[in-house]
């Protein structure tokens, strides 16, 4: 008996792997090529953010200096996407009491390095981003940390 063929569409070929396989390299590239433009764009917007900030930063410090002669060194934007201050410690005691002294205690030492909470730095920065205060005695580094969002204390 005869097979009716009851439809007139034709049946589908089989598209063979190298098709795809060229069809998905086609698409995929430029896609590719936009997503890389798209994340170099942020990060150079990034930078200029955290150089911005680090500027005005300084502009801060200078405003309101800390307290017990501790002096702020420098202050910039580092390659890895954040801005670090570096402080001078004034006396040796008190560089030996924050060395000996363990985790908490040394931060919160730290913390007496940081901006106030109105700085503009922050209003620059992202609220990821955080200060980065690094303590120093002769240009030995004691302890370093990020600031908290709180700021030193008033």
């Amino acid at each position: 008996m005869p097979t009716v063929r009851t439809t007139f569409l034709p049946t589908p070929r089989k598209i063979s792997r190298r098709v795809i396989i060229n069809l998905a390299a086609i698409i995929s590239l430029p896609c590719i090529f936009l997503a890389a433009i798209v994340f170099l764009s942020e990060e150079v917007n990034d930078k200029k953010e955290l150089e911005i900030a680090a500027l005005t930063l300084a502009e801060d410090m200078e405003k309101t200096p800390l307290k017990d002669g501790w002096t702020v060194t420098d202050i910039r934007a580092t390659d890895i996407h954040r801005v670090e201050m570096d402080v001078e410690v004034a006396l040796h005691y008190q560089a030996e009491f924050i060395k000996s002294r363990k985790g908490r205690i040394q931060y919160s030492y730290l913390k007496l390095a940081c901006p106030h909470t109105d700085a503009k730095a922050y209003q620059i920065m992202s609220k990821a981003q955080s200060v980065w205060v690094r303590l120093l005695y002769n240009n030995e580094l004691i302890v370093t940390g990020a600031c908290p969002k709180s700021g030193r204390p008033s």
